[in-house]
């Protein structure tokens, strides 16, 4: 049946969608979204703490961004840094979206909390890494394989942010798998 995850699909879904098109767009009124979906988020699922992660890596792309235009000699722009500052502005207040649950501030803790129990780790399934040995995970072997490849060979190139929200989620699911 339906899990409370879908909530936290959902919300990681809504945050990518509003990021890209902020990226994409350059209308920072979108990023005004981002804490009002995280008080519901909050309160639904414990994995809201993957919405702050992407808001990190999208912050942290615009950060690269400008160094990689400091180290070229290039005047970075000021969008540039315009664009991060939205991106603290967005992310801080986030943060303090999160805070409005029964629980407060002790929630921030509770999603380290949660992943380094052993005793979680060992009896949800949902956390098992995948077994390849298995035909049940094949379709999502050949959808990772898929997903390099289309990377690779594909006509339009990936945004430095798409780029590092596609490897930091690479490296997640095979941290899990090698663990």
């Amino acid at each position: 049946g339906v899990r409370p995850q879908m909530l936290t699909l959902f919300f990681s879904s809504a945050f990518l969608f509003i990021l890209d098109r902020y990226e994409t767009k350059q209308n920072w009124c979108l990023l005004v979204l981002l804490p009002l979906l995280m008080l519901a988020w909050v309160n639904l699922h414990a994995g809201y703490f993957i919405g702050l992660v992407i808001i990190g890596i999208c912050l942290t792309a615009e950060i690269l961004r400008y160094l990689v235009a400091r180290l070229r000699k290039l005047t970075p722009s000021s969008g540039l840094i315009s664009n991060a500052g939205r991106l603290v502005v967005s992310l801080a207040a986030t943060v303090l979206a999160t805070l409005a649950n029964p629980q407060g501030v002790r929630l921030l803790l509770y999603p380290f909390q949660t992943l380094g129990d052993p005793a979680m780790q060992k009896y949800i399934q949902e956390w098992y890494p995948p077994d390849f040995r298995q035909a049940i995970w094949l379709p999502f072997l050949l959808g990772l394989m898929l997903t390099v490849l289309f990377v690779i060979l594909g006509r339009k190139k990936l945004t430095l942010t798409q780029f590092l929200l596609l490897l930091v989620l690479l490296w997640l699911i095979l941290l899990v798998w090698l663990l």
